[in-house]
């Protein structure tokens, strides 16, 4: 018998959509390795679908959101901090920046801003509207497919 991923009292559908979104992202850091670089795209809609996911199972969460988000925030935010220091550091070290140019390491990492500003919006939808995850994510499939027909071919 096989030790797969236990899927009981999850949605197994979830788990595709976070393969399909790691394939996305990990495709659009390819482009030294097409000969095209129009290949190596979908790395926002992967990011936008891991969005989606991560509000629509805080939309699960029992109890306070606010309690929860909390805990969430305190396990992200220090480590990109961190990180984002250590690389301005580096960067200031080896290529001389100077202070005007530290803005630019506040959007550096934009997904986790962008990560914490939609868990509190897909949150509140889809704490209402259960069912809307099934057409955002449709709206999602057909507008990415639309836009890479009309772009690249």
């Amino acid at each position: 018998m096989s030790e797969g991923i236990k899927t009981e009292g999850k949605e197994v559908w979830i788990f595709w959509l976070k393969a399909i979104a790691c394939v996305l992202i990990t495709n659009s850091h390819c482009r030294n390795i097409y000969p095209y670089s129009f290949l190596a795209v979908g790395g926002g809609f992967g990011n936008g679908l891991f969005f989606t996911i991560s509000g629509y199972l805080s939309s699960k969460v029992d109890g306070s959101f606010w309690k929860w988000y909390g805990k969430k925030v305190k396990r992200v935010l220090p480590p990109v901090i961190l990180v984002t220091f250590i690389d301005f550091l580096v960067c200031c070290l080896r290529d001389g920046i100077y202070f005007r140019e530290v803005f630019q390491y506040l959007f550096k990492y934009w997904f986790v801003n962008a990560w914490l500003i939609y868990n509190v919006v897909w949150f509140f939808l889809f704490r209402k509207n259960k069912r809307l995850i099934y057409r955002i994510i449709m709206l999602w499939v057909t507008g990415y497919v639309l836009i890479y027909i009309y772009i690249y071919i």
